[in-house]
């Protein structure tokens, strides 16, 4: 886990930069960072990222390219992920307790385990083989499903 306590530089820079690269580097291995407090990330560009385990709490990334991203065990805790693209994203055990996933892009994610608790869904948009966790479902949270 990254540890910025010990530099010179402000935490905040430290992890404004740290986003920084995150977003130049599609594709980027950001294993278990912990990018918090409140990153201000909107339509970053991290498709096909792996964020397994990456504290995002209250994270703004509305608007992001997530597509294929591995968000398994990730702490998306009132998350801003409105619009944001997760087509065939992994949030498998995810924390998306409180988030928001209004008008987010869900086509084939699997959100088995995750913790919706809270979350906000309305006008999210799925595909039939889209996973979510046991027990729940979508169209009462508001999401729409689309043929695909």
């Amino acid at each position: 886990m990254a540890n910025f306590t010990r530099f010179d530089t402000s935490r905040r820079l430290a992890i404004g930069l740290l986003m920084a690269m995150a977003i130049l580097l599609s594709g980027c291995n950001v294993d278990t960072c912990e990018i918090k407090p409140y990153a201000q990330c909107p339509n970053a560009d991290l498709g096909d990222a792996n964020l397994y385990g990456a504290d995002l709490t209250s994270a703004d990334l509305h608007g992001a390219n997530l597509r294929s991203a591995n968000l398994t065990d990730a702490n998306l805790d009132s998350a801003d992920l409105r619009g944001a693209d997760l087509r065939s994203a992994n949030l498998t055990d995810a924390n998306l307790d409180s988030a928001d996933l209004s008008g987010a892009h869900l086509h084939n994610a699997n959100l088995k385990g995750a913790d919706l608790r809270g979350a906000d869904l309305r006008l999210a948009r799925y595909f039939a083989n889209t996973q979510w966790p046991e027990g729940f479902d979508p169209v009462a949270a508001g999401a729409v499903l689309v043929d695909g």
